[in-house]
């Protein structure tokens, strides 16, 4: 959630595609290092990388924007957000991968997980590299200082606080909830 006001920044400043795709590509590399993690600090760390890809949702709100008038753009953002249901599928796909990668190595099995998770995200990378358009954004002309212009703003860190408990939860439980 932290690295969400940096991922803004830099995709407001250059250009989402560039910032997604970086994005991608390097939060793959903790998923390959998580099999090698041997203690409690290394499965945090490379856990709390791997979490940077979060901020992936707000690349592509800051990218979906720029393609569409201002009229459209909450038809386009609605449709965006649906990609949210890929929490909801790995809730329900990944433990039954795991059964399955588990059922001939129980103790090492679950390694090859984070595994697959990496060659997708790869492959996500490469793809959105090489097959998307890219857009400039309005803000390119903006300094640092005009784009965090809006944090002196108390609603914005109270609808931040909103949406930190709203999705929070929604995680949590998620997970909780697990059959």
């Amino acid at each position: 959630a932290l690295t969400k006001i940096t991922i803004v920044i830099l995709t407001d400043k250059f250009v989402g595609k560039k910032v997604f795709t970086w994005l991608l590509l390097l939060c793959a590399i903790p998923l390959f290092l998580i099999p090698l993690a041997n203690s409690f600090w290394s499965f945090a760390i490379l856990s709390l990388l791997f979490g940077v890809v979060g901020a992936s949702f707000a690349v592509g709100i800051g990218y979906t924007s720029i393609w569409y008038p201002k009229e459209w753009q909450g038809r386009a953002l609605g449709i965006f957000g649906m990609g949210n249901a890929g929490a909801a599928i790995t809730t329900l796909l990944a433990p039954s991968l795991l059964n399955y990668l588990s059922e001939n190595n129980p103790e090492n099995g679950w390694r090859m997980l984070p595994i697959f998770y990496g060659i997708a995200l790869l492959i996500i990378g490469f793809v959105f590299m090489f097959f998307v358009k890219n857009k400039k954004p309005d803000a390119q002309g903006k300094t640092i200082g005009a784009l965090l212009t809006p944090l002196k703003n108390i609603r914005v860190w109270r609808f931040g606080l909103y949406y930190f408990l709203v999705f929070g939860l929604f995680v949590a439980f998620s997970q909780w909830l697990l059959p």
